[in-house]
């Protein structure tokens, strides 16, 4: 399959902001639909659009509960971060793609894409599909098995060498 570009993925739907939403998810991830190589971008997009006008609505009001302020802090943690550079850029208020992606990611995976980019210590500011990408890398950490202490440790030890010794003592009992 030949990858589209944005204008293409425009031209084909007629709408925007659905379209770039699109291009920058698979761009980011290879153009695959799970593990396999995507057949039709068209078909895709097209189950792309339907399935989130149902969860448009959904959006706009997490934008405007709980949403806008996470958005907002985003907003105001990369002009700190990266000041003129972001303002010229991306401007001093979120623009809807940003706060569509923004608030469809858990706080979590924007902590971590953050710090990612920090790490990086890149000079210029990431572009929406640069940060998406960081935060889609974030993989919730694998809780540590239960491990006993060093004294639990310590004591499994010492029964077990005890038991070796009344073990090879009763053997010698036996044969001696």
């Amino acid at each position: 399959m030949k990858t589209p570009t944005i204008k293409e993925c425009y031209e084909w739907s007629n709408n925007m902001e659905q379209s770039t939403l699109f291009f920058h998810h698979f761009e980011s991830n290879g153009w695959k639909v799970g593990r396999n190589p995507m057949k039709s971008w068209k078909s895709a997009l097209s189950g792309w659009i339907k399935r989130n006008e149902s969860k448009q609505t959904k959006v706009e009001k997490a934008v405007s509960n709980n949403g806008i302020r996470v958005v907002d802090k985003f907003w105001k943690r990369m002009s700190q971060v990266f000041g003129s550079k972001w303002v010229s850029s991306y401007g001093t208020e979120p623009t809807k793609p940003w706060i569509d992606v923004i608030s469809n990611l858990s706080n979590e995976k924007i902590a971590f894409g953050l710090n990612e980019m920090l790490r990086q210590d890149s000079n210029w500011p990431p572009d929406l599909r640069q940060f998406y990408s960081l935060c889609r890398s974030y993989r919730k950490p694998i809780k540590a098995l239960n491990t006993p202490d060093r004294k639990a440790i310590l004591h499994q030890r010492d029964r077990t060498q005890s038991a070796r010794l009344n073990a090879m003592n009763q053997i010698r009992g036996m044969v001696g």
